[in-house]
């Protein structure tokens, strides 16, 4: 048996082809039967495979953010005049509350007009707000007045004698 390895071994030195049938029919067992044989077991693995592919989703978002910061006070304002629907006169010292939103049970300022009938609520958080001005047996109520970032908005009080709810 070692002399026909060796004899093949010489052959392979030649540069002759030794086939897989002389190798099985003389029951040599070397590395390039083996070689081969794992050769054709990783074909036939390929070949049966199965790929489960469970595709997916993926949602991107691109968000841009600008901050812009010229204006260093975002605080609106609320300036006008008060004057009597009655005559049209300015009314100085006219009592002014300034409620958040549509509300009128808890003010959140409080001032009263100068002498020339002239009022200003100052640093006020952006959103809307309701007014009631009272001098005597005058009064008004005023909702949804907007105030804006850095915003002054013009609001004239006129005063009548219907009463406030």
């Amino acid at each position: 048996m070692n002399d026909e390895i060796w004899e093949k071994a010489e052959l392979i030195e030649k540069g002759d082809i030794i086939s897989r049938k002389d190798l099985v029919e003389k029951g040599i067992n070397n590395k390039l039967q083996h070689q081969q044989s794992l050769q054709h077991n990783a074909q036939d693995l390929d070949q049966t495979q199965e790929v489960d592919v469970k595709p997916c989703q993926v949602n991107v978002q691109n968000i841009d953010l600008t901050i812009n910061n010229k204006i260093e006070n975002y605080c609106g304002r609320i300036v006008g005049s008060v004057y009597s629907e009655l005559n049209g006169e300015l009314l100085p010292s006219a009592d002014i509350l300034l409620y958040f939103g549509s509300g009128t049970e808890y003010p959140v300022c409080k001032t009263s007009s100068d002498q020339h009938g002239n009022y200003t609520l100052e640093d006020l958080p952006p959103g809307f707000y309701t007014i009631k001005a009272k001098r005597e047996d005058l009064s008004c109520l005023i909702r949804n007045v907007k105030v804006l970032p850095g915003e002054t908005c013009n609001q004239p009080l006129s005063l009548s004698l219907k009463l406030w709810k």
